[in-house]
């Protein structure tokens, strides 16, 4: 160790004397190194100077090796801190800097373990797309067809239309049949409320019990359908209960039984109810899906306009790394009205929309595409069966395709297109007699239509 020197200075702040602070040891250095490397950092608090009275600081420095630093030598006639390029010049101390690229920090076979050419890792991936393929099946053969195997599983999917199109219906219907294969789906609202989804619901069991004469959501909501107590609302609340227990309606406007649950969560009593929701299901569930209606309207439960709609899209962009998440988005102004096939910027917000958003599908009337004079869309929302153009814009597995659905808006569900018209369930339900064995009722059809197998429940 060197000996110390006390700086002085005359009236002219010239120096009489300057204190020679000592350099500390390789040993020393490297006692409070962490594996053996030794940063600038630790230079400069091993030997503080008037440099770090003026605010200099080590923020920036790189981490330099033993054997690099064992080639440093002390220079006492050199005590300024210059800049980091030709060397750095620390409590006498000159070093001169080694390029990152060239200091010996890692193991190149420890960089190898991070490769995709590490041993066993082949194996690992088919473990990994086995336990989470990278498309999720809608429940629907149409939509699955045109998307490519159905939604993305590690990214976003986005449902546009105008309204009175079919987005919420044809979603719910999706979610219902996902609900009965096992897989747990979240249906987050900021548009409907939560009774009116669940008399949709209702309505699409009804019609794939018994077909054209299904309960509507007016039977259900405004005429009391439900307390009746016969054959067709039994077979209902028994279809329920055995398939749909994995399907979760969540309103962010007012959902107390929810909240209730929640606030007896320590770990979510102080989030908000969409971070509520999120950590609840992807704790609960190792296989759930959120469907969110809409885009724009649980945006704005963050912000208003376009702010709102980026905050929470990259909100979703997240989420959408642990689960899959389904969005409706609504069209801007133009789009409402437009005649032809819905573009990218027809699309609410649709820039960020279009980025964002790993699959977009579409949904217009088909008289806009195929103009029909007896037509318009104040005379489409009043039909019973509505013919609809479902478009793939948007997809990473599959080209640009579209599919002809109708919409038989009376029991909220989506059917094949068919130019005669719908081919309705008929009513041929299974029923036990005492002998176990399994016969014809009138409540069950023996189709399948559009996500709802049900012919041997």
């Amino acid at each position: 160790m060197s000996n110390h020197n006390t700086v002085t200075t005359n009236e002219n702040n010239e120096v009489k004397e300057q204190e020679v602070c000592s350099t500390p040891t390789m040993e020393e250095l490297r006692k409070d190194s962490k594996d053996g490397v030794i940063s600038f950092g630790e230079v400069f608090k091993k030997n503080p100077t008037g440099d770090q009275a003026e605010g200099k600081t080590e923020e920036g420095f790189q981490p330099i090796s033993p054997e690099d630093m064992d080639a440093y030598t002390p220079d006492p006639e050199q005590s300024a801190l210059e800049q980091f390029g030709d060397g750095v010049l620390k409590d006498k101390l000159t070093i001169k800097p080694v390029p990152l690229k060239k200091q010996d920090l890692y193991n190149a076979d420890d960089l190898v373990k991070l490769s995709m050419g590490r041993p066993g890792y082949l194996q690992m991936l088919a473990k990994r797309y086995q336990e989470k393929p990278s498309r999720l099946s809608t429940g629907i053969p149409d939509l699955d067809e045109i998307t490519g195997g159905g939604w993305v599983t590690n990214g976003m999917s986005v449902v546009a239309a105008a309204p009175n199109v079919g987005k919420t219906t044809i979603l719910m219907q999706s979610a219902c049949a996902m609900a009965q294969q096992g897989t747990a789906v979240v249906f987050i609202t900021n548009d409907m409320r939560k009774v009116d989804l669940e008399a949709k619901v209702i309505s699409q069991i009804s019609y794939s019990l018994i077909g054209k004469n299904c309960l509507t959501i007016s039977d259900i909501t405004n005429h009391n359908a439900l307390l009746v107590d016969d054959v067709h609302t039994r077979e209902i609340a028994r279809r329920l209960e055995k398939t749909m227990k994995y399907l979760h309606i969540r309103d962010l406007i007012s959902d107390e039984e929810f909240d209730k649950e929640c606030d007896n969560d320590v770990l979510l009593s102080d989030k908000d109810k969409l971070t509520r929701i999120f950590l609840k299901y992807t704790t609960v569930y190792e296989k759930v899906i959120f469907i969110v209606d809409s885009l724009q309207q649980v945006a704005s439960y963050i912000s208003y306009g376009k702010e709102g709609v980026d905050s929470i899209l990259r909100t979703f962009k997240e989420m959408s790394a642990v689960a899959p998440v389904v969005m409706v988005s609504t069209l801007n102004r133009t789009g409402y009205s437009k005649q032809g096939e819905i573009n990218f910027a027809d699309l609410k917000e649709s820039g960020a929309v279009e980025y964002n958003a790993d699959l977009i599908v579409t949904m217009i009337p088909k008289f806009a595409i195929e103009p029909d004079a007896d037509m318009d869309l104040k005379t489409f929302k009043t039909q019973a069966e509505r013919e609809i153009v479902i478009s793939c814009k948007k997809s990473r597995d599959s080209g640009e395709k579209s599919v002809a659905m109708t919409l038989y808006a009376p029991g909220c569900t989506f059917v094949k297109y068919n130019d005669d018209g719908i081919d309705h369930p008929s009513s041929a339900p299974v029923v036990k007699k005492k002998t176990g064995k399994k016969t014809v009722s009138p409540f069950m059809p023996t189709m399948n239509i559009s996500g709802w197998n049900v012919a041997n429940e």
